[in-house]
């Protein structure tokens, strides 16, 4: 598993994974969804190998991920609809 090699960086994020994404063998994205008093937090990481070491490109968070869920959920109901 990909986040195991992550550990220090993914201990400040206590939540449940949402996305593993491999591309290539040099590079992941991992998103996990945090939760708090007043709303969930999606915290995304990309990660990449240069000289044999992994290294965090950058950490972004964000609250507006529902819209992108509602969005999913809109698409998987189309097929019952009439």
């Amino acid at each position: 598993m990909i986040s195991k090699q992550f550990a220090h960086e993914l201990s400040l994020v206590e939540g449940e994974k949402l996305f593993e994404e491999k591309v290539g063998s040099n590079y992941v994205h991992l998103s996990y969804l945090s939760f708090f008093d007043r709303q969930p937090i999606r915290f995304t990481f990309p990660f990449y190998r240069f000289d044999s070491k992994w290294r965090t490109q950058n950490m972004s968070f964000d609250a507006s991920f529902t819209d992108e869920i509602k969005e999913l959920a809109d698409q998987k109901l189309l097929p019952l609809k009439p």
